[in-house]
């Protein structure tokens, strides 16, 4: 990777930690540590390993495979954040890490207001009880399009999809 693409990663990370910040009213800052450890981009999202990428070509089923092993690696949860030019940030997570008793690779698409309503109210989140029950699926389906979330969990008769 050139400086160039290295200095615009980094000014991503610090757009996105200072909107965060603003948003969230916490201390966002980027994991300087990030290149030496292999870790994710961003500290102090209430438990998401967030993983920032500024790309106009974009590459989100090997962005979202690097997030999940950096996630992994520091046992928190994943998140990608991206953007292109002259478009908002969009965060994509894992349907699980909202609901636990869902299994799966379903994900969910949002915006920074719909990612930080999420941080500050995840417990609220956590009070669905969820299974793979497909009614339950769907009704989680049509209140994350109600809620004006994009996911990828499939109608009653589609097979589970991946990323």
């Amino acid at each position: 990777m050139g400086r160039a693409q290295r200095n615009k990663g980094a000014t991503a990370e610090r757009e996105l930690a200072k909107l965060l910040s603003d948003q969230l009213g916490a201390e966002v800052s980027r994991n300087l540590l990030q290149t030496r450890e292999g870790g994710h981009d961003l500290n102090g999202v209430g438990g998401w390993a967030v993983e920032v990428k500024r790309h106009e070509t974009l590459n989100l089923t090997a962005w979202w495979e690097q997030t999940l092993r950096q996630a992994q690696r520091s046992g928190q949860k994943p998140v990608l954040a991206y953007r292109q030019s002259r478009r908002p940030w969009s965060f994509v997570v894992r349907l699980c890490d909202l609901c636990p008793s869902l299994t799966g690779d379903c994900t969910a698409q949002l915006n920074l207001d719909g990612f930080c309503l999420l941080v500050r109210e995840q417990l609220t989140w956590q009070c669905f009880t969820c299974s793979a029950d497909p009614d339950q699926l769907q009704q989680i389906r049509g209140l994350c399009t109600r809620l004006g979330v994009t996911t990828n969990i499939p109608a009653a008769d589609q097979a589970q999809p991946n990323f």
